[in-house]
């Protein structure tokens, strides 16, 4: 599988759209999703090697990565209104990173499961 390298500022674009989005679930009502957002916040900061985001092991499941795909995208939408532009498209750019990598991995799982004779 081929890496999927996040710079240090798509790393904090990551963090600080999982904690906006998960404030805003908070403040709507959404308590549940604003949990699974929360505990996909703690285990991104948890990665200690954030350059190699792409290995498997990192402690993300397909869930979690479709939930930082998405909160990029809708801090992305936000910034698009309020500004400042470039950090959206930084934003857009990394949920894609992000999405490829979840799109790899299923790829590679799939793979596996017909080696397997599984699938």
């Amino acid at each position: 599988m081929e890496a999927t390298n996040l710079t240090q500022k798509r790393y904090g674009y990551i963090i600080q759209a999982l904690a906006e989005t998960s404030a805003d679930k908070k403040r709507s009502g959404d308590v549940h999703n604003a949990l699974k957002i929360l505990e996909t916040a703690r285990k991104v900061l948890a990665i200690k090697d954030w350059t190699n985001f792409s290995k498997a092991d990192n402690g993300l499941d397909e869930e979690q990565l479709f939930l930082i795909a998405e909160a990029l995208e809708q801090r992305a939408e936000r910034r698009e209104i309020f500004g400042p532009t470039y950090d959206a498209r930084m934003m857009r750019e990394t949920a894609a990173l992000v999405r490829e990598f979840k799109r790899q991995r299923e790829v590679e799982w799939m793979k596996q499961r017909f080696q397997e004779g599984i699938a």
